[in-house]
């Protein structure tokens, strides 16, 4: 019934399923990326320090900064963070549903990024 506890209690092969549903979705459009475990802060409310285990989609870009400025800007925002010169695409936030709509935003940043 609370989104956040729902959101902040997922089982991690679920979080993994949703990570490498994603993963096949940006390798049919011929993206290269990999499915890592990350730790995403909570960062906020009663847990502003905890850490959870969680799986995200891994891209090497150019620009990770450029990269991700567009990807915010897209026409379904998607937030992502860098780390180690590589963009995270943590999945615990994202609704199943929501998987699609992701993929095509991160797919038509990266033909943005690779127009000379």
């Amino acid at each position: 019934a609370v989104p956040a506890w729902r959101l902040l209690s997922q089982r991690p092969e679920v979080l993994r399923a949703r990570a490498d549903r994603l993963l096949g979705l940006l390798a049919a459009q011929g993206l290269q990326a990999r499915v890592a475990a990350v730790s995403g802060q909570v960062g906020g409310g009663a847990m502003p320090l905890a850490q959870l285990p969680s799986f995200a989609c891994i891209l090497k870009v150019e620009e990770p900064d450029v990269f991700l400025e567009r990807l915010r800007g897209a026409e379904v925002p998607v937030i992502g963070r860098i780390a180690d010169g590589e963009v995270l695409l943590d999945v615990r936030c994202l609704a199943e549903e929501e998987i699609g709509q992701v993929a095509e935003a991160v797919v038509g940043t990266a033909r943005q990024e690779s127009r000379p």
